[in-house]
């Protein structure tokens, strides 16, 4: 651990926690206010998204609840933290969860305007229950194995966007400045950016690249078994291959389940040419740049459009030589390819459009007000049509 952290006096256990969670040496805000934080004052503070804000107040108040273990001996709130936005105040929870589990802390995300039913589900979801406990404390539930598979599946694409590690508990990235050395067993998307195709036999894809860490956490020796296991409990079709399943979940069912869990205020945002299936893409909100668009644009619709064009043009290839049912057969399929090739095409102008005007947010305005400026993008395509297109899928 840096001198600079064991300055700061922390318990030895605390420091632990600091040092497996991938804190190298305090930012400029943690330096500042953590001391005066446990000195008792009163602190206002401000620095810019990514500088480490929420650790330097998690600390000093789990260093707190370590130097006075018997303050409140009810069951009562011991702290209460307050933010303006849920995508905040999942990462504070998110934080005090991964920084608090082996000290004995319980922590409880709440928002506003959702019914208890909504919290339950999200706490949940965070695994907030610690060994430790009195039985009266402990509540608990019949196995989903649905849900539980599902929740694999989420966790498998925070990997693969390094939002998490599988070096670090926790949280490894969230926003800020990127640390490379959080990642030495696997090595996360380069940026954050995946696309994900109809087929699966594209390696870039999002499916393959799942395929791809099942079997180097799980190894090949029981990659069949678990890629299985995986399908029938998201639900297999009849003639539909494990890994079909698994590509059909992703596209039409994965971020249907994400919105429900984040409560319509998505960390993975689903960018999507429309029903047609066109072109879509998943991006991890919290490493999403001015240029993240124009990536988009050029290494991967371009790509796929023009894979689309010459699939249709085989298909016309085909399609003149057939006869028949044969014939009948490959129309459909023809016109099924031509809606999703025109919807890509319209879709990708007005990203063209929208990636020439480098776009930045800040996550500290929240999911809802950084989502609205990929929607409703109004422009005259090439053809001289006047089009209102949404980049992102609608938060339904």
């Amino acid at each position: 651990m840096s001198n600079s952290f064991k300055t700061l006096g922390f318990a030895p256990q605390l420091e632990k926690l600091i040092e497996a969670n991938g804190f190298t040496s305090p930012t400029p805000i943690q330096m500042k206010a953590i001391p005066l934080v446990r000195q008792g004052y009163d602190l206002l503070a401000a620095a810019q998204t990514g500088t480490g804000k929420t650790a330097a107040f998690v600390l000093p108040m789990l260093q707190k609840m370590i130097e006075e273990p018997t303050l409140y001996q009810k069951r009562v709130p011991r702290v209460l933290v307050l933010t303006p936005t849920r995508e905040l105040a999942a990462q504070v929870g998110e934080t005090i969860l991964s920084l608090g589990k082996d000290l004995g802390v319980r922590s409880a995300v709440v928002f506003g305007g959702v019914g208890i039913n909504g919290h339950v589900a999200f706490n949940e979801a965070q695994d907030e229950l610690t060994p430790e406990g009195d039985d009266k404390d402990v509540t608990v539930r019949p196995a989903d194995r649905k849900r539980d598979v599902k929740s694999l599946i989420s966790y498998l694409i925070g990997v693969v966007m390094g939002r998490y590690s599988l070096d670090i508990p926790g949280l490894a990235y969230a926003g800020g400045e990127w640390d490379a050395s959080k990642y030495q067993t696997y090595h996360p998307d380069e940026d954050g950016i995946i696309p994900i195709y109809r087929g699966i036999g594209m390696e870039d894809g999002l499916t393959a690249q799942i395929i791809g860490l099942l079997k180097f956490i799980y190894s090949e020796d029981t990659y069949r078994q678990n890629i299985d296991f995986i399908a029938e409990s998201i639900g297999h079709n009849n003639n539909e291959s494990s890994e079909e399943a698994l590509n059909r979940y992703l596209n039409d069912g994965f971020f249907a389940d994400h919105l429900k869990i984040y409560q319509k205020r998505p960390i993975y945002w689903f960018f999507s040419s429309g029903k047609n299936s066109g072109f879509k893409c998943l991006v991890y909100m919290h490493r999403n740049t001015r240029d993240t668009l124009a990536r988009i644009n050029s290494r991967y619709f371009l790509p796929e459009s023009t894979r689309l064009k010459n699939e249709l043009e085989e298909l016309a290839g085909r399609l003149a030589k057939a006869e028949g049912r044969d014939r009948v057969r490959l129309e459909k399929e023809r016109q099924k390819l031509a809606a999703s090739y025109n919807e890509a095409i319209e879709y990708g102008q007005v990203l063209d459009h929208m990636a020439n005007q480098y776009i930045e947010i800040d996550l500290d305005d929240g999911v809802k007000v950084n989502y609205a400026k990929f929607q409703g993008v109004e422009m005259v395509t090439d053809s001289g049509n006047k089009v209102r297109k949404d980049l992102l899928a609608p938060i339904k």
